[in-house]
């Protein structure tokens, strides 16, 4: 738009648009050339004088100034104000007319001379950070945060979108190939890549990934639709690796980086095969902390062939416990580029005006000793900004600008506080966004109000948890929150300041409403103390998620151990099981009160522990080709014996006045995911063909507590399963309850009463020997295999037996894997209706979910009243079930790459 066309529009808007009619005065404005319209007459008077704003009737028309204004009270005017009988133009709008006429009624292009500045926009306020943003063009971009949310704006910040909400995922990084295509890394081993191709309305899990893949992507660089490279981790104790994908991410190679670093956050590739990753090396072989990492800058010509560190020889200039974090090349130049360095107790950073082969570190000097930078962002070579931390301890959140290419810096927090990433659009820069406690903006407009349902709705998540800053003590961390009504779920996460996960310390079902003061004894999932620093809690009820930072000082005297939750009444009503109030079962075994309510907690763990295993070990079997196969009767029997196990935990739970809790979305159990009760940490069940990866699973499902030849496949837990009902067995021993038969069950599946204490012993020995054999042998009886050793024929792929020292072996005859159907894993969240073009094969995902819900809610009724006949027909239901799950391992997905499967979604 040019200058004369502004005037045009100004004149159109002052009566209502260009189609509307103008008054007595006439559209004299409208299809008429420039020359024309400063020669226009009206009412005998020349319009304009050219050169002459003030002195020009054009202008004087709209202030109502002499011979105008007559309807505005002027007593020396002949004509009313222009436009007659409408509101009086904006004072602006009449000043650049007049401004225009002064400088010649030029039809030049219109030069915004607003000065640019730094401005909030209307992104949620972030629990601890917004970690990064991506940005395809001014308006449209992403945004991932501490609280586990994506979300998206299409008006440049003005609005924001939730496109997904992840409770128990650390997201880290996001970047985009065009509006539809892009990816968000996370820290969370088992969803460490989030793929979209529909511009982020629907995110699926990149699976599998490669071996050597990053155990957490810090970073990622999107160099087109087809190729990505990731970069990670930002962990000592973990490898430095790379992945890349050079076909949109339908396959991915991976490899490590231990010659170069020990630890890589961001990577930046200006095109397929140049590129660069930034983090740092350790001068121990084997570092665990970061006090002994310096700096390096990698750089690759090959697409990570081969690496040159372009710090090398460099090493005495920076000091011990200082990395590489964030990295940025100016889009105008790219021979300048510029690095972020994170140090805890300084501030610096690289810059290289040769295109990333020399750097040289310029520290950063403000007044208020700003430390701890992670954010970097320059418009050009001379004027830039970093932010970070701010502090050692995480709280101050500084900003720095310098003005001289980062020779001088001087505090700047008004830009943004505890930022992390900056994006800048334009040459010069007209544009810009960095993300830090929230999105901030760099542009000459004004950020328009939130609306105020947005306020509130952020008012009303920041009540769950008040608090933004949190403090505690070594073994004692209170955590003040208020539980909505109706809240079906309350979990707590906790994150160290690199995003390595704590674990969840609280996770409760139906939780009731009003405050709630948590006490954590500051034991990890691993059983572990953790030491003083900062963390990130995030306090999850239902889909609703909240951050705060944490601060861990060291304790002074004795401190309290043990977990506990107080709580307001009111409680639930009789007759109805109490939520877990821990459900890990570290926590409950450990907790010293095993009293009643310890007891209806722990039962309504034990039956999820058991429902969960289900879903695994029929799809399994289901992909299954030849049904007559020796590997399909051992898993049938398991499948009935876990069916058994499932029916007597809700006697168990029946007898002493409980409900069990299975009909609900918050304690259905999601594939790909953990297992109920934080059972085997770390361990991920997906959905999926049976092969002997699979089997391996099934076998640390079912780890023993002790036994003949167990070995654990991938990694140490603090609390076997058998443990536990050891101490569901203890509590009913100690507590010695009246067992009630009113709403127990019998029959199916040689189900029986628990109606003495002998038969609650009896009950929970025969699930301990039937899933994982006794610690002398691995038969429940002579030739019957517990759950454990079954899957580790098929792991193994040969018969266990006792060779001729006595000792058990998998070296028996061969029990190989049948052929299966190859089946896909099924994504996170299921398949949706858009990843199944075939109508027919839609209806039966739907038709299963709908079955699958079905039983669970014909399972509860069951146990709820007692009844017989519900449980029968649930049993039915889990024949329809198989019916259509087998029929969809064998029906082939359009990618070409496998079969579908069924989801096991619990629908409302």
């Amino acid at each position: 738009m040019n200058r004369f066309t502004r005037v045009v529009q100004i004149l159109d808007n002052s009566v209502g648009g260009p189609t509307a009619p103008a008054g007595p005065h006439g559209a004299f404005w409208r299809g008429v050339s420039r020359d024309a319209f400063v020669g226009t007459i009206k009412f005998g008077l020349q319009l304009i004088i050219v050169g002459d704003g003030t002195g020009s009737n054009l202008v004087k028309a709209l202030k109502g100034e002499t011979p105008f204004g007559a309807d505005s009270g002027n007593p020396d005017a002949d004509f009313n104000r222009m436009p007659s009988g409408q509101a009086p133009v904006a004072p602006a709008d009449i000043a650049f007319i007049e401004k225009w006429i002064n400088e010649g009624c030029l039809e030049d292009a219109i030069i915004d001379v607003s000065p640019l500045s730094w401005r909030k926009t209307n992104a949620p306020t972030a629990g601890s950070r917004t970690d990064d943003i991506w940005f395809v063009d001014p308006n449209i971009g992403w945004a991932v945060n501490s609280d586990g949310k994506i979300l998206k704006t299409t008006d440049g910040g003005d609005s924001w979108i939730e496109q997904k909400s992840m409770p128990g995922v650390y997201l880290r990084c996001v970047g985009f190939a065009d509006a539809n295509i892009g990816w968000v890394g996370t820290l969370t081993r088992n969803k460490r890549l989030m793929s979209t191709k529909d511009g982020g309305t629907t995110w699926n899990a990149v699976l599998p990934v490669p071996d050597l893949a990053p155990v957490a992507v810090c970073g990622i660089s999107v160099v087109s639709d087809k190729i990505v490279y990731c970069s990670g981790t930002n962990r000592p104790s973990d490898f430095p690796r790379m992945m890349k994908t050079t076909d949109g991410g339908v396959t991915w190679t991976a490899w490590d980086m231990s010659p170069h670093a020990s630890i890589l956050i961001d990577c930046y590739f200006r095109d397929s095969l140049h590129g660069w990753v930034v983090g740092g090396k350790s001068t121990e072989p084997t570092p665990t902390t970061r006090d002994k990492v310096k700096p390096v800058v990698l750089e690759t010509t090959d697409g990570g062939l081969t690496w040159t560190n372009r710090l090398a020889g460099q090493e005495a200039l920076f000091p011990p416990g200082e990395w590489g974090w964030k990295i940025q090349f100016l889009n105008s130049n790219p021979q300048i580029g510029y690095v972020s360095l994170e140090n805890f107790t300084d501030a610096a950073i690289l810059k290289t005006t040769d295109g990333g082969i020399t750097w040289k570190r310029l520290k950063v000097n403000d007044p208020q000793g700003n430390a701890n930078l992670e954010g970097i962002g320059f418009i050009d070579e001379q004027q830039g900004w970093v932010g970070g931390w701010g502090s050692t301890d995480f709280s101050k959140g500084f900003t720095s600008v310098t003005t001289d290419g980062g020779n001088n810096w001087a505090s700047s927090n008004e830009v943004g506080r505890f930022l992390n990433r900056f994006r800048f659009f334009g040459d010069p820069v007209q544009i810009g966004y960095a993300s830090g406690d929230t999105v901030y903006k760099y542009s000459s407009a004004p950020i328009p109000p939130s609306a105020q349902t947005f306020v509130a709705s952020l008012d009303l998540v920041r009540s769950i948890l008040p608090e933004t800053h949190l403090l505690g003590r070594v073994g004692n961390v209170s955590l003040q929150l208020n539980i909505p009504p109706m809240s079906k779920r309350l979990t707590v996460r906790v994150w160290n300041r690199f995003g390595e996960d704590v674990g969840v310390v609280i996770d409760e079902v139906r939780p009731a409403a009003g405050p709630l003061q948590y006490s954590w004894d500051g034991i990890d999932s691993q059983g572990k103390p953790v030491s003083p620093g900062d963390y990130i809690v995030r306090v999850t009820v239902d889909d609703v998620s909240v951050s705060s930072l944490l601060h861990i000082a060291q304790s002074i005297g004795h401190s309290e151990s043990g977990a506990s939750v107080r709580r307001s009444p009111p409680r639930m009503p009789r007759g109805v099981a109490q939520p877990p109030r821990l459900t890990t079962i570290r926590s409950l075994v450990k907790d010293p009160k095993h009293d009643l309510d310890w007891l209806k907690n722990a039962l309504q763990i034990a039956i999820q522990l058991e429902l969960s295993t289900l879903p695994p070990y029929l799809v399994a079997q289901w992909t299954i080709q030849n049904p007559t196969e020796s590997v399909v009767g051992s898993i049938h029997q398991i499948r009935n014996e876990e069916m058994l196990h499932f029916g007597l935990a809700c006697n168990m739970l029946a007898a002493i006045d409980g409900v069990p809790l299975l009909a609900d979305s918050s304690v259905v159990p999601k594939y790909p995911g953990p297992l109920p009760g934080g059972v085997r940490p770390g361990l991920v069940i997906t959905l999926r063909k049976l092969d002997t990866a699979q089997a391996k699973v099934f076998m640390d499902i079912e780890y023993p507590e002790d036994g003949p030849i167990a070995t654990l496949v991938t990694g140490e837990s603090p609390v076997t399963i058998g443990e536990f009902y050891d101490s569901i067995l203890n509590a009913f021993k100690t507590l010695n309850p009246t067992l009630s038969t009113s709403r127990q069950i019998k029959g199916p599946l040689t189900l029986f009463w628990v109606d003495t204490l002998a038969k609650v012993e009896e009950a929970i020995n025969l699930i301990k020997v039937q899933g994982e054999g006794s610690n002398v042998s691995p038969e429940e009886q002579t030739g019957d295999l517990a759950h454990y050793y079954r899957f580790g024929e098929i792991a193994h792929e040969k018969h266990l037996i006792k060779n001729s020292s006595g000792k058990w072996v998998f070296e028996g005859d061969p029990f190989p894997i049948p052929a299966v159907y190859p089946m896909l894993d099924i994504p996170t969240g299921g398949y949706q209706q858009a990843d199944v073009p075939d109508i027919a094969i839609w209806d039966s995902i739907q038709r299963f979910d709908r079955r699958y819900s079905d039983m669970l809610l014909l399972l509860q009724e069951a146990w709820t009243h007692g009844d017989r006949t519900k449980l029968n027909a649930a049993v039915s239901k889990m024949f329809e079930m198989g019916s259509i799950g087998a029929d969809l391992v064998t029906k082939p997905h359009p990618s070409g790459t496998g079969n579908y499967g069924p989801c096991f979604r619990f629908v409302n």
